[in-house]
């Protein structure tokens, strides 16, 4: 089997006029060893023919150099790794989806991805007060029951993923959509030092140096998907960002579920597009303890299946707790201690009554 290293992946990338799905079909083509960058130029003037890629001339492949080894230099100064896909530890349920990356840039323990049944937890940047606590308290439930809950690193909902897997100790991955050298928003970097500090991951398809563009968070968005066994979905409107996740789940074969409101939110605008999911049927409802339950076992046997399993066959199937022994009571009223989040509508109705009643009786009571 031919293969190549990270640094002349990093070279191919960087070529002009070779986009992540031409460099993709270049690299499988390679049917002998690429020795030095003289093999590797003449390979890419060689085989880009079929491509309609210019021909390129020994100072275009001097700048890929360039790139890559600054790349590969500032990458080893912010602790930053990286992985192929023709890498054993390459995240199995990634390679399965339709387009994963061909280099994955990651801080933490990457392996988490295949030792673990992974549920990403979405939904929009400005949630309902019920919303958020909802997604807070839905991500501490599945990171319990050891799920690696995968999200955005958004504000909004995303955080609130996060924030739930934090809360009970469990593990959360942030995929984002630039280097990891930043933070975006800014305002999480905390919540992402957080997260590395815990034993959880922060991984993107983007070098370091790499800022955020507007269409890299949908390409985050598939990774999301591409990740997860399933995606909940906590809060959308009907044209919400979060809906090119929503896509990406389904094309990928994995389960959507969404939060079904209760009564009191289904006129609030970011929950039309959960009821949207849920009257289509491309979304199985989760509001009860018997539906996350049901989810969940849905899930952990995909996982099996599989066979993504950590040392001594580790199945997840049964270490599951029954979430009817788990109190998942949420309360609006209440202030939670162990949250540092600040929740949308709460600083919108400082100091007056919210619109968004609790609902009687309390939430999976």
């Amino acid at each position: 089997m031919f293969s190549l290293s990270i640094e002349q992946i990093i070279k191919i990338m960087s070529m002009p006029k070779i986009g992540r799905k031409t460099a993709y079909k270049l690299i499988n083509e390679i049917n002998y060893n690429i020795s030095d960058d003289r093999d590797l130029l003449d390979f890419l003037n060689e085989k880009g023919k079929s491509y309609r890629l210019p021909f390129y001339s020994q100072d275009d492949f001097n700048s890929a150099i360039i790139d890559a080894e600054r790349i590969l230099t500032d990458s080893e100064k912010q602790g930053i790794k990286m992985l192929s896909y023709k890498d054993d530890n390459y995240p199995v349920l990634l390679k399965k989806s339709n387009d994963y990356p061909i280099i994955l840039n990651y801080k933490g323990n990457i392996n988490l991805l295949n030792e673990m049944p992974t549920v990403a937890i979405i939904g929009t940047r400005e949630p309902t007060e019920w919303g958020m606590k909802f997604g807070i308290r839905l991500s501490e439930v599945f990171a319990e029951q050891k799920f690696n809950v995968v999200s955005g690193l958004a504000k909004g909902c995303d955080a609130a993923g996060h924030r739930g897997a934090l809360n009970v100790k469990g593990i959360t991955t942030a995929v984002l959509a630039h280097g990891l050298d930043k933070v975006y928003p800014k305002e999480n970097k905390p919540l992402a030092a957080e997260i590395l500090e815990n034993g959880g991951l922060l991984v993107s398809e983007y070098f370091v140096g790499q800022g955020a563009l507007s269409n890299f968070f949908v390409e985050r968005d598939r990774i999301q998907a591409g990740l997860s066994l399933g995606t909940i979905v906590i809060e959308t409107d009907v044209k919400g960002g979060t809906m090119h996740t929503v896509g990406f789940t389904l094309d990928n074969g994995r389960i959507l579920s969404a939060v079904n409101h209760p009564e009191n939110l289904k006129k609030e605008p970011k929950t039309q597009g959960n009821q949207l999911l849920i009257r289509e049927r491309k979304a199985r409802p989760v509001f009860d303890k018997s539906e996350v339950d049901k989810l969940m076992l849905d899930l952990s046997s995909r996982f099996n299946e599989l066979n993504i399993q950590c040392e001594g066959s580790y199945s997840i199937s049964t270490k599951i707790k029954p979430i009817a022994d788990v109190d998942l009571t949420i309360k609006l009223n209440e202030t939670e201690s162990n949250n540092d989040l600040e929740l949308t509508k709460e600083k919108k109705t400082k100091g007056r009554k919210s619109k968004n009643k609790p609902p009687q009786p309390g939430l999976w009571d």
